[in-house]
């Protein structure tokens, strides 16, 4: 098989993968806690380059309404691996990267054994995302988002 077709192939089958995190294109708004106080947020998801990459662009707001974080997530289905991944950056130069995997009805980060784990559970009219260490018996962060 020549290369060219090696390369469409392989956008095909990622352009394919990706759709399973399609529910997530959008602009959301919501509300949510993070450690135990209330906060707002805004969530972005927008297909990038050939639309076989997603980029989520959250920000956290204390009550005063002040960003108190903020992260960029991509996505991508790895068609060698036959998976999702996120590559995770945030302040301070963090950069991290999960294999995505269905457990239920979420679609959860596979982080290491002391991680935080990420779960986005998709919602009737929208979707959650929690955050939760292992150690803890609650998510430290929940947020439901609406469509903006």
């Amino acid at each position: 098989m020549d290369e060219e077709v090696r390369w469409e192939q392989h956008k095909q089958a990622a352009a394919a993968g990706i759709q399973a995190l399609g529910f997530m294109v959008g602009k959301w708004s919501g509300t949510g806690t993070s450690y135990g106080a209330t906060v707002t947020g805004t969530l972005t998801v927008r297909p990038i380059l050939d639309g076989t990459w997603l980029e989520a662009t959250e920000t956290l707001f204390d009550a005063s309404g002040s960003a108190e974080h903020t992260d960029i997530s991509l996505y991508r289905y790895d068609p060698e691996e036959s998976r999702l991944e996120v590559v995770h950056l945030m302040g301070h130069a963090h950069m991290s990267r999960y294999p995505v995997e269905p457990v239920g009805p979420a679609l959860h980060w596979i982080t290491g054994p002391a991680a935080p784990r990420l779960a986005i559970l998709p919602q009737p009219s929208g979707l959650r995302m929690e955050v939760q260490f292992p150690q803890e018996a609650a998510p430290v962060v929940t947020m439901d988002y609406l469509p903006a």
